[in-house]
């Protein structure tokens, strides 16, 4: 076993959580019970939102609420959640803590979807490739400049494995 909880297979940048949040009703209690644990958990951490692609480092550890600004997409699982929390960390454990408290103050109010991520630096590609796939993105902004996410959870199969490592960045 390596470090921080995993397997030492790979260097993992940061670890993400995806909390996936459906509220049972959606009324003024409940929103403040969603307010409440949500400014209870994000102490300590630093409002992704407020990323300006103007540091040279990002934060150690990042929160970020999103909403829903469209009807549900689904009958049931993370198409029906209205809201999304996006933690990340370097250090898994933590970030599991935090998961448990938000799920313990928010259980009488709402179904919750936890989804696990986790970035890796960049591997088995060549100059060219790093500098076609990411010099000419844009810089990251505010969330106040940049207003939507997009968030694509996935799994990936062995099929998925078995492809080359060119195969499978073509995806992306």
């Amino acid at each position: 076993m390596g470090t921080n909880g995993h397997p030492a297979i790979g260097a993992n940048l940061s670890f993400t959580k995806f909390v996936f949040i459906s509220p049972f009703q959606d009324d003024a209690a409940a929103q403040a019970k969603l307010r409440s644990a949500g400014s209870t958990i994000s102490r300590g951490f630093f409002n992704d939102y407020d990323a300006d692609g103007s540091r040279d480092s990002q934060p150690q550890e990042t929160i970020q609420f999103l909403v829903a600004n469209a009807p549900p997409i689904a009958r049931e699982g993370i198409g029906v959640a209205k809201y999304a929390l996006q933690l990340s960390s370097n250090y898994r454990p933590r970030l599991d803590e935090v998961v448990c408290d938000f799920t313990k103050r928010l259980t009488s109010v709402a179904d919750l979807i936890v989804l696990n991520g986790a970035e890796r630096g960049t591997r088995y590609t060549s100059a060219e490739m790093q500098n076609y796939a990411y010099k000419p993105a844009l810089a990251r902004s505010s969330g106040r400049m940049a207003r939507n996410a997009v968030i694509i959870p996935m799994s990936k199969s062995a099929a998925w494995w078995e492809k080359t490592a060119l195969e499978r960045h073509a995806y992306f």
